[in-house]
């Protein structure tokens, strides 16, 4: 059986496609299978990710590779250094709130992460309005990425308090 290496974003030109995949020879796919290769090339890459750790961990890979690309500028070091911190932070700080002691252990956690996509959101909008920096793009969809992750956030730790509140009246 032959595997056919497929690169969707070279293929289609595109950069808000899901990552390369391995698939089989297209010649042995069934009907099945090319409806699933269909749905898989035409999601968005925020919308692949099956749950919010492979999503915050995608989202703080971006931010390494930003980083890495600003760090050639001096005069932004500063704020690179703020923006790798808190931009990783909020996948290592959900890590810990998932096996979290208790549930107000959980939510002290999820608040860290939330305070941290708000400081990562402020430094990409800093970056966003400084002239020199040439990854206004880049920026503008990790803007976007943020907001999202920033309402996921938001809802979860309404919700947590919500439950705690509730069980406590119980």
């Amino acid at each position: 059986m032959e595997i056919v290496i497929v690169e969707w974003r070279v293929l289609l030109q595109s950069d808000d496609l899901v990552p390369p995949v391995l698939f089989f020879n297209i010649s042995l796919l069934t009907k099945c299978d090319i409806f699933v290769f269909w749905v898989l090339i035409s999601m968005k890459k925020e919308h692949f990710y099956s749950n919010l750790e492979d999503r915050l961990i995608s989202f703080s890979v971006r931010i390494v590779d930003l980083a890495y690309r600003l760090q050639m500028k001096p005069e932004l070091k500063s704020i690179t250094n703020q923006i790798l911190k808190s931009g990783i932070s909020p996948a290592l700080n959900y890590g810990e709130a998932m096996h979290a002691e208790s549930k107000r252990d959980f939510v002290h956690k999820m608040k860290i992460a939330l305070k941290e996509l708000r400081e990562t959101h402020i430094s990409l909008k800093i970056l966003y309005n400084i002239g020199r920096v040439p990854f206004k793009d880049e920026i503008t969809s990790l803007k976007e990425e943020n907001n999202e992750l920033l309402a996921i956030f938001v809802s979860s730790v309404k919700t947590a308090q919500q439950n705690m509140l509730k069980q406590q009246n119980d």
